[in-house]
Formats: C-alpha cells, structure tokens, sequence
C-alpha cells in the first residue's frame, strides 16, 4: 500500500507550475549522471510535458461576454481545471475558488441516490428484483427514479474532501469544542460550589485534571486528518467523560449553557436537513447514474486575462471570433476607461516578481498577494492602488480616514497593507494621448507600460499604548 501524502506533498504535486507553461524538468548538476538518472530526467519531462498538454496545439478558449455582464468564461471543464492548477488563475461562480461545483454535487447526489435506493426498496420488491435478474443482489439491480436509471454498482462515490465541506466541518467541530468545553466549565463550577471552604476535594482535583487533559486532547484532534480537519472525532461526542462526570454526580446542568447550544445545534440540523434531502431541481443535473450536468464556470479578472493572453496561453473570442491582445487592450479602455492600464500595472509588476495575484475585493483592497497560492497559505499582503495620475483623482481620492478602515479590516484578517501608488501620464492628458496614440500605432505593449512607476508603501497601524517606554 502506498503511502498517503501529505498535504503540502499533494500541493506541490498538483500544483508545480506558476504559470499554464510548460517547463522542462532536466535535472542540471554538475556530477556525473548514471544512465539510470538520465531516463529518469527524460521521463520526467516527457511526462511534465503530456500533463500540460504541450502537444496539443488548442490554446483554452475565454469567452468574452461583452453585451451582458462584461466577463471573461471558461466553459470546457478540462480548461478550467488547467487554468486553475498552474497558477489559480479565476474562479468558479457556484465554488469558493477552485471549480469543485460539478464534483461535489456529484458526490452529494450519489450519495443521496445510494441511500434513498437502499431505504426505500421493502422486501416485496427485493425479492420480484432478485426474480427478475435471478440474481440474490441488491446491487446488480436497475431502478427507475423520474425516468432515470441507476445501478448500485455504477454508482462510484467521489471520498475527496473539497474546501466547501472543509469548511464545514470546521464549523461543526468548532461548535461541538464549544460545547465540550461550556460543560467542562459548568462542571468547574459546580464542584467548586460544593466545596468546603474553599477546598476542593482530591477525587474532585483528579477529575477537573483528566478532563483538562481530555479537552486539550481533543483541540489537537480537531485539526488533524484530511485537509486539517478529522470529521471522524464527532461520532466518539455521544457519551464523553464530562457528560458521564456530571450524570454521575448528579448535577443540575445549566439551562443557559443549553439555551445557547439549542440556536446552533438546530442550525446544524436544518442545515444537515437542507443537504440530506433529494431536491426535485437535483434530478436536472442529472442525465444518468454517473454524471452529473456541469452548470459552472470558471470567471476570470481582466487583467488575469490580458495576462495569459499576452503569453498565449489562451484564445479570447468575442462573437466566436479571436481578436488579439493589442485588440483586446482597445475594448478593455473603451468598455472600462483608461484606468485598466493602471490596474494591469500593477498585476503585472507583482506577476513578474513570482507573486500570485488574486482579487481583494473582499479584503476591501484591489490585489491580494499569495507566496504560492490559496491551497498552500492565505495571502500576505493586501494591495491597494492609488492612481495619483488619474485625472479625476481629486474628486474620489480616499482620505485618512478610508485608510484607516482599510487597515482595519486588512490587520483584522493578519495581512500586511500596501499602499500603491501609480505614476506616470495623467490619464486624459496631452501627454497620454501621445503614449497611448504611440501604442496604437506600433503596438509595443511593453514600452506603453515602461512610461508607468510604481512606488509603495507599508501601512502599519500604530497602537501607542503598546509601544511607549
């Protein structure tokens, strides 16, 4: 049996590349090379080269959606999942990042369909089944449910665990760590109230002593298995030490403590509820037992565009025909004004310096800044552009004041605010419509973006109180 990876093993196996380009994997040393470590090296590039897809000669194809939201789709579910693995590059709009919708609907509706088969078939019909088929198997039997057949066997479960049910598992354990230790409290209490002056007994002592050994045990069990998170620690929660030490002691639990745990554990419940339960707009996504209609996409940033298309890697089609990156460039000014390239600016300043850029419209800031990306450590820095040579600066210039609350929100989240300032041509001015009808006529997007400085700094909020002698 082979040995399971860890997470950041997988990580750097499945994600090995900053960029959907494919990099030869020769091994350079000065030693000398056996022939061993030469096929090695061979079979390692070949094998790099294959999974990129390099042989084939199909750029991915985005869809620019000009005439009804203004974004840029990736529909092939193969794209999205190379688009996504060699850079993190977009994002699915049914997913928190990485585009899982289809798998996990998938899973949940497999899993649904499995047990609503086994649940709801008597012994009547086991048996005319068996009949029929003659055969004594429930699971090489075929069952109708709205015109669609499935068969127990073909139904292959996906035991993957995505971000979304990481999440939720967090929340659970979270609750159920919650409530472990509001008892070990209750229980705290209590024997210190049937104490005698004060003196709590050494029954008592060894008591509080296991179960604080017990709850810092189970703290550390909730962040261990898959991902973090061991959704297996909640099935051994039904009859735990503190609850047995309170029966046996026959104390009056408090019904404060389960007032405050009713609001939550019914959330849970209707939430388990919620996602229990076979809807009927589930079996539309169904067109048979083992596969599931894909109904998402993967949505990228206009400059993430720009980006890949100016190291053509992908194919924008607008009408289905593919217009050019100098061509792409004119739309984006005419449909989102000047400021585009102030906003490409500074993607492809943080891109060149190995960062992975992501949007930071939820930290309140315009980038956020990975070391590697989302599935290896949450994002470092926050980038928020000042466009000092807008010309219309002065009218929506924030003050201290939004910085301020920018900081706020960005130190909240434990990352660092960076202030980035833009200089160059004043947009709108003389002198950029000289840079930009230069462009226009040689085309040299790379010398349009040399007339552009960017300056930063670090915004650090100050707390006097702790920094005074």
């Amino acid at each position: 049996m082979s040995k399971q990876l860890s997470k950041r093993d997988y990580n750097n196996k499945r994600f090995p590349r900053p960029i959907p380009i494919c990099i030869p994997l020769l091994h350079i040393s000065n030693k000398y090379f056996t022939p061993y470590e030469v096929l090695e090296s061979v079979f390692d590039t070949l094998n790099h080269i294959y999974s990129i897809g390099f042989f084939n000669s199909s750029s991915i194809d985005v869809i620019f959606d000009i005439y009804s939201d203004l974004s840029f789709k990736v529909l092939n579910p193969i794209d999205m999942s190379k688009i996504w693995d060699n850079g993190f590059y977009g994002k699915g709009i049914l997913s928190r990042s990485e585009p899982t919708w289809q798998d996990r609907m998938e899973k949940k509706i497999k899993n649904l369909l499995k047990s609503k088969i086994e649940n709801d078939i008597n012994i009547d019909n086991i048996d005319n089944i068996n009949n029929n088929n003659n055969n004594n198997s429930i699971g090489n039997s075929n069952f109708n449910i709205d015109d669609n057949e499935f068969d127990l066997n073909e139904i292959k479960i996906n035991d993957k665990l995505f971000s979304e049910e990481v999440t939720n598992h967090r929340r659970v354990l979270r609750d159920a760590w919650k409530k472990e230790r509001d008892a070990y409290f209750l229980l705290e209490k209590e024997i210190k109230l049937r104490s005698i002056h004060g003196e709590i007994s050494n029954e008592d002592k060894a008591i509080l002593t296991a179960e604080r050994e017990r709850l810092s045990k189970l703290k550390d069990d909730l962040t261990k298995g898959p991902h973090g998170v061991n959704p297996n620690t909640l099935s051994s929660r039904e009859n735990t030490p503190i609850l047995n030490n309170l029966e046996n002691s026959n104390i009056n639990t408090n019904t404060s403590i389960n007032n405050n745990n009713n609001s939550s554990n019914n959330n849970n419940n209707n939430n388990n509820n919620n996602t229990e339960t076979l809807r009927m707009e589930d079996y539309d996504v169904i067109f048979n037992s083992n596969n599931i209609r894909n109904m998402e996409y993967l949505e990228l940033d206009p400059c993430e565009t720009l980006f890949l298309l100016q190291l053509n890697i992908i194919n924008v089609k607008i009408n289905n025909k593919c217009v050019t990156f100098n061509e792409l460039i004119k739309i984006l000014v005419e449909t989102f004004g000047p400021i585009i390239i102030n906003e490409y600016v500074v993607y492809y300043h943080y891109k060149t310096l190995g960062w992975c850029v992501k949007n930071g419209l939820k930290f309140s800031c315009d980038w956020v800044l990975y070391s590697r990306g989302p599935p290896f450590s949450h994002a470092e820095f926050s980038i928020k552009v000042i466009n000092e040579n807008d010309s219309n600066y002065e009218n929506y210039r924030d003050n201290l004041v939004d910085y301020s609350a920018i900081s706020r929100v960005v130190s909240g989240v434990k990352k660092t605010l960076v202030l980035c300032f833009i200089d160059g041509p004043i947009i709108e001015s003389e002198e950029w419509f000289k840079m930009w009808n230069q462009f226009l006529k040689d085309g040299d997007f790379i010398k349009l973006l040399n007339n552009f400085v960017i300056n930063e700094i670090t915004w650090r909020r100050w707390a006097p109180s702790k920094t005074r002698m």
